[in-house]
């Protein structure tokens, strides 16, 4: 859906591997992109317009009265500084998710621990659903070229009803 693969030129320009988990304490996400140019000139909410990651969870995936409560960050590396933005309310830079991001020749890895309460939810119970969706961001130099998706729902325009189910399977 929308042009999002239109100027990709095959996985040495683009691609992505995702790792999922969480505990008592975080929703972790591990993302290794695969990128031939890091391009991020972007600030704040435009971040996504550079190379960066977008992600949304929805604890309420079957509750769409109006507007049900989900959130949609964003992380990016700007020059050496990480940063978070959050995109729903409250919108703006978010201090309290655990992140790193390290650029090493073509891959750029996130490693990102989002304590529950920024998701307004306390940890999970086990099997619970919950709707998600990624997005991996890609500029080569005239902005945001396109995007590798997770499922849909954030990258061409914001629909939780386009998100896909994750499952919050216990530790063995």
């Amino acid at each position: 859906d929308g042009p999002h693969k239109d100027r990709m030129k095959g996985p040495a320009d683009a691609s992505a591997r995702v790792a999922l988990a969480w505990d008592g304490r975080f929703f972790y996400l591990d993302v290794r992109v695969e990128d031939d140019r890091h391009e991020q000139p972007q600030v704040g909410g435009d971040i996504w317009k550079g190379d960066s990651i977008q992600f949304a969870l929805d604890f309420h995936p079957d509750d769409r009265p109006g507007k049900a409560p989900w959130t949609e960050l964003g992380v990016a590396l700007c020059g050496s500084q990480v940063q978070v933005y959050r995109w729903t309310e409250p919108d703006g830079p978010v201090a309290n998710v655990e992140c790193r991001v390290q650029r090493v020749g073509n891959r750029t890895q996130y490693r990102i621990a989002v304590p529950w309460s920024v998701f307004g939810a306390g940890p999970p119970k086990p099997w619970q659903r919950a709707g998600f969706a990624l997005v991996v961001n890609d500029a080569d130099g005239k902005g945001r070229d396109g995007w590798l998706e997770l499922f849909s729902g954030i990258g061409w325009r914001k629909d939780p009803e386009k998100f896909g189910s994750i499952f919050f399977a216990p530790k063995k």
